[in-house]
């Protein structure tokens, strides 16, 4: 019933753009965009260093894969001082630069909306990237017919679409403790780190910057596999190389924005 309220909505709107980061929400979203208004259709995907290794490559192969016009456009992200800054509110200035950018390209096509993936499940937590989109009027029709994460995957899985199964990823920015600056450099060292535990079997990792130490979570299932199976030395030499001193392994496990433990404040 919702896959079908979300397709009569669809039809709608006229010409859209879809705000494309490669993940599972977005690459529904754009799915049904497609499938329902075809040309209609376009997706646009911001490239920044907040961006994990293969984002852009992977985001790409999807939509080449059925045909979508696909716009990447750059943006400097560290010229934003509300995200260099990394206060509570970092990700409303992210989105709301972000957004900017989607929706002046959006008017010089002659587009009529401008649609991002976030679902029902968002709502739950710390999220002060939502009035950026609601300030600057940007469509969210997961969000408005009450998808869920389990039933988006659900619905990708049905219809075939690649990649359904993947984790959940986010921007590089939140693997910084809320108030630490955050630098090219040590976006860097998360993106090679990370990229180096995925490519040892850990699709589901994220390796928390605490200066020196690079704290890593991964789900409880990984933990002892990771500790029993894999030469930690080398593991620690590897994370030597990407210069952190010390490497950790959080016990409690990955949870989503644990580095929103300390913010006490919805906006």
């Amino acid at each position: 019933e919702k896959y079908r309220y979300l397709k009569r909505e669809m039809e709608l709107l006229g010409r859209v753009v879809v705000s494309y980061s490669g993940g599972v929400d977005s690459t529904f979203l754009l799915y049904v965009a497609h499938l329902v208004l075809g040309e209609g259709c376009i997706a646009v995907t911001v490239n920044s260093p907040l961006l994990g290794k293969g984002w852009i490559e992977e985001a790409r192969r999807f939509t080449g894969s059925l045909g979508i016009r696909h716009e990447i456009l750059d943006w400097d992200a560290l010229s934003c001082e509300g995200l260099v800054h990394n206060g509570p509110d970092r990700c409303y200035h992210c989105k709301r630069e972000i957004f900017e950018k989607i929706r002046e390209f959006a008017e010089r096509e002659r587009c009529s909306y401008v649609l991002d993936g976030s679902h029902n499940d968002d709502e739950d937590d710390y999220r002060p990237g939502r009035r950026a989109l609601e300030e600057l009027e940007i469509l969210s029709p997961l969000l408005k017919v009450g998808l869920k994460k389990a039933e988006i995957k659900a619905l990708s899985r049905r219809e075939g679409i690649r990649g359904w199964e993947r984790p959940s990823e986010s921007c590089l920015a939140t693997r910084f403790p809320i108030g630490r600056a955050i630098t090219f450099g040590e976006l860097k060292q998360v993106d090679e780190a990370e990229a180096y535990l995925k490519g040892l079997g850990y699709p589901e990792v994220r390796v928390r910057h605490h200066g020196e130490i690079a704290r890593i979570e991964l789900p409880e299932k990984d933990i002892v596999r990771f500790i029993n199976n894999l030469s930690l030395k080398e593991v620690y030499a590897r994370f030597q190389q990407y210069g952190f001193t010390y490497a950790a392994i959080d016990i409690k496990g990955y949870r989503r924005g644990s580095m929103n433990t300390h913010v006490h404040f919805k906006e």
